[in-house]
C-alpha cells in the first residue's frame, strides 16, 4: 500500500512543481510588463525619502513644522529648478541649434586632421573613417529621438513628484499601510526593516547629491578655463549624469565632445582631459572620502546591477539601478543574515546615529 501510495503521488507532486514554476514565469513575466510603472513609483519612494529626509532635519533645527519645511524645501527645488532653465535653457536651445547646422562640417574637419597626422595611416591603415565615426545623418537622428522622448520624460518626472511630495508629507501614514499587509506577529521586524532600507536610501541619497554637487563645480570650472562655451550648461548635465555611477560620467562626457568638435581637435582633447581628471578625482579621492560616511557598495555589485538593469528596463533601468541595489543588499542583510542565518552584520547606511 505504501508503495501505491507513493506512485499516485508523484505525479501529483509533478504537476505541483510544474505549476509553481509556470506561476513563477507568469509572475515574472507580469513584472517585466510593468517594470517601467514600478520603477517610476521606486523613483517617487526616493523623492519622498528625500524630502522627508530634509524636511525632518530642518524642523529639528528650526521652529517650524515639517509641513511648513517640506513646503519651503518644494518652493526652493521648483525654483531653482526655474531659474536653472531660465539661465541654461538659452545657451543649450542655441548649441543644439548650432550643433544640427554645423555637426556634418565638424566630423569633416575631424576626418581631414586625422588623415594629415602621420600616425594616422600607422594606426589604422587601410582603415576607411566612415567604418568607424557614425555618420552625421545618424547622429542627428539619434539627436532627434533623443527630443522626441523628452514629452514623456516630463510626464514620469511629474509622476515621481508628486508621489514624492505625498509620499513626504504623511510617510507614516503609507508605511503603516504597508505594514498591514503583514502579520501582527512581524510587523515588528517588518517596521525594522523599512526603517533601515529608509536610512539606508537616505544616506546614499546624500552621498549621491554631495558628489554631483563636486562633479558639477569641477567640470564648470575645467571647461570654463579650457574655453568651451556655456561651462555652467554642460557642467549641470555633468552633475545630473553623475546620479548613475560609471555610466553616468561617460554619458556626459558626449554633450562636451560635441560642442567642442565645432570649434577644433585642440578643444576635444581639452575636454578628454578634463572629464578625465574630474573622473580620476571623483573615484580614487572624493569617492572613498563620501562613502567613509554614507554608504558603500562595491564597485563589480553596482556595474552588475546597471547592466542586468539595463537590460531589463531601458535607461530608466540604469538609473535606478543603483538605489534598487541598496534596497536589495539591506533586504537580504537583514532578512536573511539577520533573520535566517542569526548573524550581526553592519547594515548598509548603519552609522551609530540616532533613530528618526
Amino acid at each position: 500500500m505504501n508503495d501505491r501510495s507513493a506512485n499516485r503521488s508523484l505525479p501529483r507532486r509533478v504537476l505541483v512543481v510544474v505549476g509553481l514554476a509556470a506561476l513563477a514565469v507568469v509572475v515574472l513575466y507580469l513584472l517585466l510588463m510593468v517594470a517601467q510603472v514600478l520603477l517610476v513609483v521606486f523613483a517617487g519612494v526616493l523623492v519622498a525619502v528625500f524630502l522627508s529626509g530634509v524636511s525632518w532635519y530642518l524642523s529639528e533645527r528650526l521652529p517650524i513644522s515639517r509641513g511648513v519645511a517640506l513646503a519651503l524645501i518644494v518652493l526652493v527645488l521648483v525654483g531653482g529648478a526655474v531659474g536653472l532653465a531660465v539661465v541654461a535653457g538659452p545657451p543649450l536651445a542655441g548649441q543644439v541649434v548650432e550643433l544640427t547646422e554645423r555637426l556634418p562640417e565638424a566630423f569633416g574637419r575631424l576626418q581631414a586632421a586625422l588623415r594629415e597626422n602621420p600616425w594616422r595611416a600607422a594606426l589604422t591603415q587601410d582603415l576607411d573613417l566612415s567604418e568607424v565615426l557614425p555618420a552625421p545623418s545618424d547622429v542627428l537622428g539619434g539627436v532627434t529621438a533623443a527630443f522626441s522622448t523628452a514629452l514623456g520624460a516630463v510626464t514620469y518626472l511629474l509622476i515621481v513628484l508628486v508621489i514624492g511630495i505625498y509620499g513626504a508629507a504623511t510617510p507614516r501614514a503609507y508605511v503603516d499601510s504597508v505594514l498591514r499587509l503583514v502579520p501582527p506577529a512581524r510587523r515588528r521586524r517588518a517596521r525594522q526593516v523599512m526603517h533601515a532600507l529608509g536610512r539606508a536610501l537616505g544616506w546614499w541619497l546624500v552621498g549621491r547629491a554631495i558628489m554631483m554637487a563636486i562633479v558639477g563645480v569641477l567640470t564648470t570650472a575645467g571647461l570654463w578655463v579650457a574655453g568651451i562655451p556655456s561651462p555652467p550648461a554642460l557642467g549641470l548635465i555633468a552633475a545630473l549624469l553623475s546620479f548613475v555611477p560609471y555610466v553616468g560620467p561617460v554619458l556626459s562626457a558626449i554633450p562636451a565632445l560635441m560642442v567642442a568638435a565645432l570649434i577644433g581637435l585642440t578643444q576635444v582633447l581639452y575636454v578628454l582631459g578634463v572629464y578625465g581628471a574630474v573622473q580620476l578625482l571623483e573615484s580614487y579621492l572624493i569617492t572613498p572620502l563620501v562613502q567613509e560616511r554614507t554608504v558603500f557598495i562595491l564597485p563589480a555589485a553596482l556595474i552588475t546591477a546597471e547592466v542586468l538593469m539595463g537590460v531589463l528596463a531601458g535607461a530608466l533601468g540604469v538609473l535606478m539601478a543603483t538605489p534598487l541595489a541598496v534596497a536589495v543588499i539591506v533586504l537580504v542583510q537583514t532578512l536573511y543574515v539577520e533573520s535566517v542565518l542569526g548573524e550581526s552584520v553592519k547594515i548598509l547606511g548603519e552609522h551609530g546615529d540616532d533613530d528618526r
